[in-house]
């Protein structure tokens, strides 16, 4: 079909390629599916949501990202965590797959925490996490953070730089932090977010190398996602961490000191992780 897909750009990678298989099968469909991409999103709670008695932590006017988009409250409790503003949402943390916590692009002491079912759930920023009852914690806000999923949420958790590794660099026009650990890929924070379990991924390619950045392709089955301008300093760091997880094939010559910042050589690179 020559119908312009772009209005689709914003949509999961496999749902991209289930709409064009659709619009392949069903030309006529193309302006019914985009009426339904303009429909605004339903409200995510109408009513504020009951709260356990007494909450373990909670937390003032936190920045969410993901599912609501402003300052909200965070109350940790013995079985899920409770966001509210206007709207209030729930997680059960039963139903978390992961948790990763990273350090918040261009703000000194600031943390952002990914909560992941099957895919992420909620993100949120904090910079320190107020003791209420029962959990003697540690004032350094990640050492809180990591004796709370410890003692309370008790799920899977990733602490970066600990636990994997975090650049900034851009997927697509969309500029973002992509970290990188021995469970997952995860790309954001802006919307449309990426995800993927490592143990999804049949290959890594490092190509586009040049003095200043390098571009990082990943691929499963018959998906591919590139993530471009990365910073020629994190080169070595992905590599060897890159390295403890999947196989190394040929690879091309690594970026080099620049020695005229007026010219940038591109190197080839076709190598496979």
């Amino acid at each position: 079909m020559t119908s312009d897909l772009s209005v689709f750009g914003s949509c999961p990678l496999d749902l991209q390629k289930q709409i064009k298989d659709h619009l392949d099968a069903h030309p006529d469909s193309l302006d019914l599916l985009v009426k339904l991409l303009n429909q605004p999103p339903p409200k995510i709670i109408e009513r504020k949501l009951p709260k356990p008695s007494t909450p373990v932590i909670a937390q003032m006017s936190v920045t969410m990202q993901l599912p609501l988009r402003k300052k909200v409250n965070v109350e940790f409790y013995q079985d899920l965590v409770h966001f509210e503003a206007d709207q209030t949402v729930q997680y059960q943390y039963q139903d978390l797959q992961h948790l990763l916590v990273f350090n918040t692009p261009n703000k000194m002491g600031h943390y952002t925490c990914v909560g992941i079912t099957d895919k992420p759930e909620f993100i949120f920023g904090f910079e320190k996490l107020d003791v209420k009852t029962r959990l003697k914690l540690d004032t350094h806000p990640k050492k809180a953070m990591e004796l709370l999923v410890q003692k309370i949420i008790k799920r899977p958790l990733s602490f970066i730089p600990r636990d994997g590794i975090q650049v900034e660099c851009h997927q697509r026009t969309k500029d973002g932090v992509l970290v990188i650990t021995k469970e997952l890929i995860f790309f954001g924070l802006k919307k449309p977010l990426f995800y993927w379990k490592t143990s999804e991924v049949d290959h890594v390619h490092i190509n586009s190398i040049t003095q200043r950045t390098f571009n990082l392709t990943v691929e499963k089955k018959d998906e591919m996602v590139e993530f471009s301008l990365i910073d020629a300093s994190e080169y070595d760091k992905m590599r060897k961490y890159i390295e403890e997880l999947v196989n190394i094939g040929e690879e091309g010559p690594k970026p080099v000191p620049e020695e005229d910042e007026e010219e940038d050589h591109d190197f080839q690179d076709s190598g496979r992780i």
